[in-house]
C-alpha cells in the first residue's frame, strides 16, 4: 500500500505565507505605558497639592486658635475711658497697640523689652498682664509652628481691614492706624511642596521659593 501524506500550505497570491497575528505590538505597549505614566504623574500632583492644602489649613488653624486665646485675654484687660458724648464707658486696647511688627522668634513684649522668665509672686498690674499675654502668644507660636517658621505679626488700628503682606522677608501689616477697630495681623512663610506651587498656577502667594500664609482677626471696641 502506498500511503502518501499531502500537506496544504496557505500561500498568498504572491507566494508568501498567510499568517494571523494576535496580541499587542511593541508600539501599542509603549503608548499604553506612556498614558499610564501620565495618569500616575497627574495623580501624584493632585496628592501633593492636597498635602499642601492640608498643611496650609493646619497652620491657619493653629494660628487662629492661638490668636483667639490672645483676643480673649485682651477682652478681659481693656483700657477704659469715658465717652463725653454718650456718657458710656469706652473700651479700647491701646496698651496692646504695637508701633512696628514683631517676630515670634524674637522673644520680647509689645514694647520691645525682653519677656520675663516668671511673673511677680505678689500679683501683676494691667500693663504687666498685657506684656505677659504678648509673650505667651509668641511662645505658643514657636512651640506649635516650630523654630524654623518665622511668623511676624502686629496689633494695630485699621479702618479698612487690608490683608497683611510678606515680601522679601519684610512684613507689612497694612494698618492705616485709623478707626476704632483693633486688628491682630500675621504672616509667615513655609517651603513649597512642589515646584509648581506658584501664584500663577495655584493661586498661592510666594516670597522667593516659599509660600506665604496670612491671618488677621479684629476686636471691635464697644
Amino acid at each position: 500500500m502506498n500511503n502518501k501524506t499531502s500537506y496544504k500550505y496557505p500561500f498568498t497570491g504572491k507566494g508568501r505565507l498567510k499568517t494571523k497575528q494576535s496580541g499587542m505590538t511593541l508600539i501599542e505597549v509603549l503608548v499604553a505605558m506612556f498614558v499610564l505614566a501620565l495618569g500616575v504623574l497627574a495623580l501624584l500632583a493632585v496628592q501633593l497639592r492636597a498635602v499642601s492644602g492640608v498643611r496650609e489649613a493646619e497652620s491657619q488653624t493653629i494660628v487662629s486658635q492661638i490668636a483667639q486665646n490672645l483676643i480673649e485675654g485682651m477682652v478681659i484687660n481693656p483700657t477704659l475711658s469715658s465717652d463725653s458724648a454718650t456718657g458710656w464707658t469706652k473700651k479700647s486696647y491701646t496698651d496692646y497697640i504695637m508701633e512696628s511688627p514683631s517676630s515670634a522668634k524674637n522673644y520680647v513684649d509689645n514694647k520691645g523689652k525682653p519677656c520675663p522668665s516668671s511673673l511677680p509672686s505678689n500679683g501683676i498690674d494691667s500693663e504687666q498682664l498685657t506684656k505677659n499675654q504678648i509673650c505667651q502668644f509668641k511662645n505658643s507660636i514657636r512651640n506649635t509652628l516650630g523654630e524654623n517658621t518665622d511668623l511676624q505679626f502686629i496689633i494695630c488700628l485699621d479702618s479698612k481691614g487690608t490683608v497683611p503682606t510678606l515680601k522679601d522677608g519684610k512684613f507689612d501689616g497694612n494698618c492705616d492706624k485709623q478707626g476704632n477697630v483693633t486688628y491682630i495681623k500675621a504672616a509667615w512663610s513655609e517651603d513649597a511642596e512642589t515646584a509648581s506651587d506658584d501664584k500663577s498656577s495655584n493661586g498661592l502667594t510666594k516670597d522667593g521659593n516659599k509660600i506665604v500664609y496670612t491671618f488677621q482677626a479684629q476686636i471691635a471696641d464697644n
